[in-house]
């Protein structure tokens, strides 16, 4: 299955994010960070809600 990002699921609106993999005692745990971009036809808008050390991978998309 593939789950590149961006994903579009609206018409104009994209899902952007990343998995944070954490170790801790032997152990992995995802989190995940989930930013929106909504494209209209004069403006876009960038919803981020995610961590702020996620930024660098949103920006790239």
């Amino acid at each position: 299955m593939s789950h590149k990002m961006p994903r579009e699921i609206a018409p104009g609106v994209f899902w952007i994010g990343d998995c944070l993999a954490q170790r801790h005692k032997g152990k992995v745990y995802h989190g995940y960070n989930a930013a929106y971009l909504i494209v209209g036809e004069r403006a876009s808008a960038l919803v981020e809600t995610g961590h702020p050390k996620d930024f660098p991978v949103i920006e790239r998309h």
